[in-house]
Order: C-alpha cells, then structure tokens, then sequence
C-alpha cells in the first residue's frame, strides 16, 4: 500500500514504543526532543566555562589629543588657502616643537633649519614651497617674538667698530 496511513493502535508501555498493525515500533533516539537524545548530548558536550568579567580598556573618560603633525599641503595648492586652514594646527605644532629647535639656536635660520628637518619628517617628503612659506612666517615671528632676540640693533654701538 503506496501512501497508506497506518493508524496507531496501542502503547506497548515501553518508554518509546508505539504498537502498529502488530508490530512494535520501537523509537531510540531519532527524535530531537527525546529524553535520551538530550541525556546524550549532554555527556558528549564539554561542560561550560564560568563566565570572565570583561576587559576594561579604558578607565575614565579621555579627552582629545590635539594633532601635533606638520599639517601637509596639496601640491599646488594656493598659499592663502592652505595657510588659513591650517594655521591653527601649524601653531600647535610649533609649540610642540618650539623648546627642541630653540634650545641650541643662535639664529632664527638655524631654528628654521632644525624645524623643517621635523616638518619633512612629519610629512615624509620634502616640503612643497607653502609649507616652506608657512614654517619660515611662523618661525620669524616666534623669533622676533623673544625678548632675547629682539631686532632692535644699536646703531651707534654698529658704528664705533
């Protein structure tokens, strides 16, 4: 009988058992929900671990760290344009940078020379000739800014010599 649907007559009282047209149908473990699917399951599976308390990364609130990079220019760019958007950066940097460049400097070339050595490491290349522009600027009038270094010359003290 193709497609025929036998009807179940009995419990046989076994813990799977069903009786059909006499004969025992015995299920072990073909359903997923069966008790002794899952006793099994449970002595293959590994036993869980205790959960870990996760990893604290940060342990406060961080504030912002300002770019201390020499802010790069697009090759051809106009000076006036590149200066304005980056003249606030470019002065955090010099101040980063100022004290190392200055220390041994008797003159505003030389602090410029040790400047635009960072400046070319910074922006791994040479300097394009607006980042040139903007460093001299900012190096001369942070030189001529120093008391020590003031540009008034005497010139009567120029002529006895």
């Amino acid at each position: 009988m193709v497609g025929a649907i036998w009807p179940i007559e009995s419990w046989n009282g076994s813990a799977a058992g069903w009786t059909v047209a006499g004969v025992n149908l015995i299920f072990v473990g073909t359903c997923r929900h069966s008790i002794e699917d899952s006793l099994r399951r449970e002595k293959q599976m590994a036993p869980a671990r205790p959960r870990r308390a996760p990893i604290k990364f940060h342990t406060g609130p961080t504030g912002l760290v300002a770019v201390t990079l020499f802010p790069a220019a697009v090759a051809g760019e106009q000076y006036a344009r590149y200066a304005k958007s980056v003249w606030a950066q470019a002065h955090r940097w010099l101040e980063a940078h100022w004290n190392a460049a200055n220390a041994t400097a008797t003159t505003a070339l030389d602090a410029r020379l040790k400047l635009r050595a960072i400046a070319a490491t910074d922006v791994k290349r040479h300097l394009h000739p607006q980042e040139e522009q903007l460093l001299s600027e900012m190096v001369h009038a942070a030189w001529n800014a120093q008391p020590e270094h003031s540009a008034n010359i005497d010139v009567a003290e120029g002529a006895n010599n």
